[in-house]
């Protein structure tokens, strides 16, 4: 059974995954690491997704299409799906889970995520790491302290691992998504 472990919402740009441990050293808009960012979409604008540099580490950019909300699933211990949705009906509830339930149709890869710490942290690019407070205890919580939006970010407990990052779309009844699938080991879903 699939678990739902919160959302990230977004004003455009992409979305920032990495270790928790390099959460500090991502400036955001603050200094050049959102240019740095956007620099490879705009000068690969067929990509959806890559790998960056921060710190001491490196993260994976996946870019959700303009402002809005982002859903995240755990389909097991070793896969984690982040969803960006387009319902049909606004007013369908399920759609995000319709969508990110649907098995991984193209073997799109964007990069690895070393996630040696075993905390995810999900945040929108612009926001600066340096500002923000984790709560790594908890299975699923906010980042806290300066953020420009509250809900711009999501922690989340995983296995120590490298994570295969994968990016797709699907279509079904119910809307429209595209979704990044990170994957723990060598193994596909």
């Amino acid at each position: 059974m699939m678990d739902y472990l919160g959302y990230i919402n977004a004003e455009g740009g992409p979305l920032l995954l990495m270790d928790s441990v390099l959460v500090p050293y991502w400036k955001g808009i603050e200094e050049s690491d959102y240019n740095r960012a956007c620099a490879i979409f705009d000068n690969n604008p067929e990509i959806q997704g890559a790998e960056i540099d921060i710190g001491p580490g490196r993260g994976v950019l996946w870019e959700m299409q303009g402002a809005g909300t982002a859903d995240v699933f755990k389909h097991s211990e070793s896969h984690i799906c982040v969803t960006r949705i387009w319902p049909h009906d606004p007013k369908d509830s399920r759609a995000p889970q319709l969508i990110a339930e649907q098995p991984l149709r193209r073997d799109h890869h964007i990069g690895d995520l070393l996630v040696e710490s075993g905390v995810l942290v999900i945040l929108w690019a612009p926001e600066n790491g340096s500002g923000i407070k984790l709560l790594p205890d908890a299975a699923v919580s906010r980042p806290t302290g300066d953020m420009a939006i509250d809900t711009a970010g999501l922690i989340v407990r995983v296995p120590r691992s490298s994570f295969s990052c994968f990016h797709d779309t699907v279509e079904v009844p119910a809307g429209v998504g595209r979704r990044l699938h990170l994957v723990s080991g060598c193994s596909r879903p």
